[in-house]
């Protein structure tokens, strides 16, 4: 991500996994098991960035808690 965008990380960058649940969806007609996950790091991450595979039918879209 960080190559994409031109950016150089300074620091290792940590994550943290919280709750983690599992969804059964469908991707192209096809029964899938997602997961929906909450984590924190200390990289900021911009809202609805899509990281990985089939981020144009919306899976991997990040988006931050409000709390």
């Amino acid at each position: 991500m960080a190559k994409g965008l031109d950016y150089v990380v300074a620091s290792q960058i940590r994550l943290d996994i919280g709750m983690v649940r599992h969804k059964r969806c469908t991707v192209k007609g096809v029964g899938m098991l997602g997961v929906e996950c909450e984590f924190m790091a200390n990289f900021t991450i911009p809202d609805y960035l899509g990281l990985g595979k089939s981020v144009s039918m919306g899976f991997w879209e990040v988006v931050e808690m409000k709390r």
